[in-house]
């Protein structure tokens, strides 16, 4: 452990925090742009060995401010993150991340400097400097928070604005952690798994790896350090963290069920649930370990181990019953090659199960939902994914179980569960013919009329939600006489949902027109190709939205409504001269989902946009386009086509009521393409 002397800010090393004489002080700060490295701190102390300058005048104003305060505070020896760890060094590094925890909560004093925060500031006001201040942004600043006993806040001109306990009510609205934790009333493992993780899952760090690394410390956990991992690292964490705590509310994080709606009252059926499209894509939220802690956001999950007992036989009964159900066992979970091997009770039903793992919420007990996967291999073992999709596509993962103080009761009818031995998923299932995702071929093609890039096709799915679920034809070459469709599905564990728009598709269709009005001379054709590009999109209904809105329109079955359109064969490829690239003002046009819900409902939903853009390949400038997708909503409507699908009886024409400014394009398979000049 290296320390700066306060006095000339010169390194000096040490066996461990305990034998640092007189104990130290140590800096928690947010870093600048540019920060002074242990080896030009060591640098300094050799020149000014020559000159006989003190090296703390030529430091950082950061390291020499620091060192003045706690020099005139008593203390000889300062710990400082930017300077006290030799970074070339990848196992000093290391060991320093594993001990910063320790190096914190054994430190006299912790001076935490916001640099954001003016000594005059109004720290209890709504908008105060304090409030916003970055510090509490930061993921290495929560162990900074909660680790030293004897915190000091700073201002900007190294004032004290007052110390961690007598700020504890304002920290705890700010962060979420309650005043007991940062008064050290309460230790930290006292408090779930998951609501730790819920401190960090608004901060930021500026590597993926350091999410993890800078959590270790406050669940007590040692791991290496693996800088190139990535959120790999997240993973490492939360393995570690099942092999020293039985506490299951690591898993206690998604989407729950609310008491008495719809698909809480669905989950009482004696049918099997049904099942998405999406189902087996094996999204994150399938898996039973999160990403990241921000999936932890406002989780305020607790825990209660089915194995705990009283020293009075009566109360723990009593206890036990209360807390899981009268569950008397342990769970146990071990980390394996096709998943986590669990020993846990199940309420099994069918077509999906519930896991009773001693999670409650503000008294209600709740319990994890599993549905098998149907690429499980072991009969007698089956492999669990978490969580089912349900109206609307949303992914849930909890469900509520009755009160926590009552019995163990599923959509309100009491349940028994058993103890089983299951797998459940941790990760993407071995690759397989069904597991693969699909390859769109046209990126690889050098004459093809279009190309995605690759780390297009990946924004794509930041972006929008939006995984690529089939690409035809899947073969090379392709001219682009018969169309391209690339269907893309709503990752709805990522909130595909959240605009709240029924389409569970978008369609991407490209071609080149063979049209005799539109295509060139034969002797061109041979020379340049076809005839001019063309593209569109088109949205696809989740059939459960379908079977939803027939229920909640009781004039209507099932039956009634249009069908999704890109299932029919005879769906229209293209309108010339609309679908034709060349005819788009810079190559650019909107195609909006303006989907009649049902008759209930307004006449237009206009809720979810694909903007197509294309620009030429630099590759093959003169035959493809690099496809460009976007979901940002168009200022001028101009340049936009509003594809609307009304849920019409078969059969039955569709309104011409589209309102003023509208005008048909297309008219075919029971979808209405519009070319709009209006204002919304």
């Amino acid at each position: 452990m290296w320390l700066l002397s306060t006095g000339r800010a010169k390194l000096h090393e040490f066996v461990s925090p305990e034998s640092v004489p007189g104990g130290y002080a140590i800096l928690s700060h947010v870093w600048d742009k540019e920060e002074q490295s242990f080896q030009e701190l060591r640098r300094l102390a050799r020149e000014c060995a020559v000159t006989g300058a003190n090296p703390r005048d030529l430091a950082s104003p950061k390291i020499r401010r620091c060192c003045q305060l706690a020099e005139r505070h008593g203390y000889q020896w300062l710990w400082a993150d930017t300077c006290c760890i030799d970074k070339t060094s990848s196992a000093e590094l290391s060991e320093a991340i594993n001990s910063m925890f320790r190096y914190y909560s054994l430190a006299d004093v912790c001076y935490a400097y916001l640099r954001d925060v003016p000594r005059d500031d109004f720290l209890h006001n709504v908008d105060s400097a304090f409030r916003r201040s970055k510090w509490h942004s930061r993921g290495w600043t929560l162990q900074e928070l909660l680790a030293p006993k004897f915190l000091i806040f700073l201002s900007q001109e190294w004032v004290p604005l007052g110390s961690k306990a007598d700020l504890a009510p304002l920290v705890e609205e700010i962060t979420g952690i309650p005043c007991a934790v940062l008064t050290f009333g309460m230790s930290m493992e006292q408090i779930s798994v998951a609501r730790r993780m819920s401190w960090a899952a608004v901060r930021e760090t500026t590597r993926p790896e350091d999410e993890a690394y800078c959590l270790m410390g406050i669940f007590g956990i040692s791991m290496s350090t693996l800088y190139g991992e990535g959120r790999r690292a997240f993973g490492r964490l939360q393995e570690e963290i099942m092999k020293h705590t039985p506490d299951t509310s690591l898993f206690g994080w998604g989407p729950c069920i609310a008491p008495y709606s719809q698909e809480w009252t669905t989950l009482g059926l004696s049918q099997p649930v049904s099942d998405s499209s999406l189902d087996h894509l094996h999204h994150h939220d399938m898996h039973l370990l999160a990403t990241s802690p921000a999936t932890f956001r406002d989780c305020d999950m607790s825990f209660t181990s089915p194995s705990i007992r009283s020293s009075h036989k009566a109360e723990s009964d009593v206890v036990t019953q209360r807390s899981v159900g009268g569950l008397t066992s342990s769970f146990a979970f071990t980390l394996t090659a096709h998943g986590i091997f669990a020993r846990i009770p199940l309420v099994e039903r069918n077509g999906y199960a519930v896991a009773v793992l001693g999670l409650s919420c503000q008294e209600t007990r709740l319990g994890l939902l599993l549905k098998q996967c149907p690429l499980s291999i072991d009969r007698e073992y089956p492999l669990y994914d978490i969580g089912i999709t349900l109206m609307f596509g949303i992914h849930y993962r909890l469900v509520p179980l009755g009160h926590v103080a009552g019995d163990i009761r599923l959509s309100g009818e009491p349940v028994n569960p058993q103890w089983r031995q299951v797998y459940l998923a941790t990760r993407l299932p071995h690759a397989t013919a069904s597991t693969i995702p699909p390859r769109v071929l046209i990126s690889f093609g050098l004459r093809a009329p279009f190309r995605f890039l690759q780390r297009h096709l990946q924004e794509i799915y930041n972006r929008l939600n939006l995984i690529v679920e089939s690409a035809e034809p899947d073969h090379l070459p392709w001219t682009g006489s018969s169309p391209m469709r690339i269907t893309f599905a709503f990752d709805h564990r990522k909130g595909g949902c959240a605009t709240g728009h029924s389409r569970s598709k978008v369609i991407l269709q490209l071609g080149r027109c063979t049209s005799s009005a539109y295509s060139l001379e034969s002797s061109q054709r041979q020379a340049r190709g076809l005839g001019p590009h063309w593209a569109n999109v088109r949205f696809g209904m989740d059939p459960q939205v379908i079977a939803m809105l027939s229920s909640m329109d009781v004039t209507r079955s099932r039956w009634d409504y249009e069908p999704d359109p890109v299932a029919s064969s005879d769906f229209p490829e293209h309108a010339c001269p609309a679908d034709h690239i060349c005819e788009w003002q810079d190559r650019t046009r909107t195609f909006i989902d303006g989907t009649r819900m049902s008759p209930s409902m307004p006449s237009r939903t206009l809720d979810l946009s694909i903007t197509l853009s294309f620009v030429p390949c630099p590759i093959n400038p003169t035959n493809t386009f690099i496809v460009n997708m976007s979901g940002s909503w168009p200022d001028d409507l101009t340049n936009a086509s509003v594809v609307w699908a009304p849920p019409t009886p078969r059969n039955t024409p569709p309104s011409d009521d589209l309102g003023s400014g509208d005008s048909f394009a297309d008219r075919s398979a029971g979808l209405i393409q519009v070319s709009r000049s209006l204002t919304l």
